[in-house]
């Protein structure tokens, strides 16, 4: 039993979710109110059904993507004596369709009962949770966004990482407010690491890269990118990524980004620099040069490529130190780099048969 007992509500209560958090709360000993679509018939019967169970909760109609219903809503739980301590945000809704053929009625339903109906329910309980000094406010979200990550964690619990479970305990520190020093300290901190890698790797590989670019010299009418020695490794790399839609360009950045990933875009810069007819176009900023040689699919294929690619040498040393050999950071390499791969190549394919 609770230290205290205290009354919640949960939207979309009556159904999956809803449902199993409404019994756990209701199992502590707390007050239940259950909201759920205005005009349902079959609440009656799922109440009958729930309080046959041991469960006594009290329902609620209201339009959740609604504002003024929500308000009518805080209402009515007022008018019947109750105020809201715990409240669960679960009303969710689906319309599964390829984005050519999602209408603008599916897509605004989506997003006004996902995404408007936390504004709409919290707001008109949050200032008596704050008066009252106690109150708990839980969102629920769909894990469509890491299903990506979870299949890859069960493809490798399954095969490589096969045998006995191992328990995982991390202490968490105590939620309270941010002291302004701490927050100070913290800024400082990040901005002094990035400008030591900005002024260290970022500038030393930077330098290194335009030293392969400026040599050997090329001749008249000749592209220097062409004739330095970057050229030739980018002359190598090209024919593998171009299925992805990578230039010769990017694919020579992705050599100097394995330091850190933000190299990239100094990389970028040098290389499109050097082949420049004057000092004004070799001066021109890099965002103006990829606005008017890459595609929309060929950048959107760069994004994909940075979301998998184990871009940063210092992580993989930490991966070899941790592990105390190369064998799993050898296979994280492998199996990133084939992820960015796919990835890209997928996120190419697709913006072009769009014709984005």
């Amino acid at each position: 039993m609770p230290a205290e007992q205290r009354t919640a509500l949960v939207t979309g209560g009556n159904g999956g979710w809803g449902e199993a958090i409404a019994r756990a709360l209701h199992d502590v000993g707390h007050t239940v109110l259950v909201g759920h679509s205005p005009g349902n018939a079959s609440i009656g019967a799922w109440l009958e059904a729930q309080t046959d169970e041991g469960y006594n909760f009290i329902a609620y109609g209201a339009d959740v993507a609604d504002h003024a219903s929500c308000q009518e809503l805080a209402g009515l739980i007022q008018a019947d004596g109750y105020h809201i301590d715990i409240l669960v945000n679960n009303a969710g809704i689906t319309r599964d369709a390829t984005f050519r053929k999602l209408s603008y009625a599916d897509w605004d339903a989506v997003l006004r009962v996902n995404l408007d109906s936390v504004f709409n329910v919290t707001r008109p309980f949050i200032d008596g949770m704050l008066e009252r000094g106690w109150g708990r406010i839980v969102n629920i979200s769909s894990i469509a966004g890491i299903v990506g990550a979870l299949v890859v964690a069960l493809v490798l619990r399954n095969t490589l990482a096969k045998g006995a479970a191992s328990g995982f305990i991390m202490e968490m520190p105590r939620y309270q407010m941010p002291r302004i020093r701490d927050l100070a300290i913290g800024l400082w901190h990040r901005a002094y690491v990035f400008l030591r890698r900005a002024g260290t790797i970022i500038f030393v590989v930077t330098i290194a890269l335009w030293l392969m670019l400026s040599f050997p010299k090329a001749e008249p009418g000749e592209s220097q990118l062409d004739a330095s020695v970057a050229g030739m490794v980018a002359d190598g790399l090209h024919p593998v990524l171009e299925p992805i839609g990578f230039n010769r360009e990017m694919s020579l950045a992705l050599i100097p980004a394995m330091a850190a990933r933000e190299v990239a875009v100094s990389a970028l810069a040098t290389t499109y620099a050097v082949d420049a007819e004057d000092e004004d176009l070799a001066a021109e900023g890099v965002t103006d040069k990829i606005a008017a040689l890459w595609t929309l699919p060929t950048a959107l294929a760069f994004l994909a490529w940075f979301v998998f690619a184990p871009q940063c040498i210092s992580t993989i040393a930490v991966a070899r130190r941790e592990t105390n050999g190369w064998k799993w950071p050898t296979f994280m390499v492998v199996y990133l780099f084939a992820l960015a791969y796919a990835f890209a190549g997928l996120t190419f394919w697709i913006a072009t048969a769009a014709g984005l």
